[in-house]
């Protein structure tokens, strides 16, 4: 258990080869709302906190960031993308997220493996009810 309600469930690695001698590792991320409240979009918690309403699109939405021996990581499809946070929608509590090493075109093909940190951090926000029955009496006082 990593004592979060969304978590990172699974990590799946694949080695993309490169035309040019190098390999670009690519990380299949998977999340899930592993709570029982809701995963807020981080820009929108104060306004939770509020009356103000919340668009339906700010709820299961969340950013996902990651880093590899510290090397930001491309975390989306468009491949023009720079490195950093990309923002997910959970679909029914979970989604995952595809994660690219980016830096100097990849990485050695001709290199022997070694072991190398994989940090993702992610970034939400989270609210869920707790509902109570009172019994409010009337006091007559004479």
């Amino acid at each position: 258990g990593q004592g979060a309600p969304v978590a990172v469930t699974k990590v799946e690695t694949r080695m993309l080869p490169q035309d040019n001698g190098k390999i670009k590792p690519h990380f299949l991320v998977y999340v899930k709302n592993a709570g029982n409240g809701e995963v807020i979009n981080p820009s929108e918690i104060n306004t939770s906190c509020t009356s103000s309403a919340l668009d339906y699109t700010d709820f299961n939405t969340l950013r996902v960031s990651a880093a590899l021996s510290g090397v930001p990581l491309r975390c989306s499809e468009d491949t023009d993308a720079v490195p950093g946070p990309a923002t997910i929608r959970l679909r029914e509590k979970e989604d995952l997220i595809r994660c690219t090493y980016d830096k100097d075109g990849g990485i050695d093909a001709g290199l022997d493996a070694y072991v190398a940190p994989l940090k993702v951090e992610l970034d939400y926000g989270y609210t869920f009810t707790i509902s109570k029955n009172i019994i409010i009496e009337k006091v007559l006082t004479h």
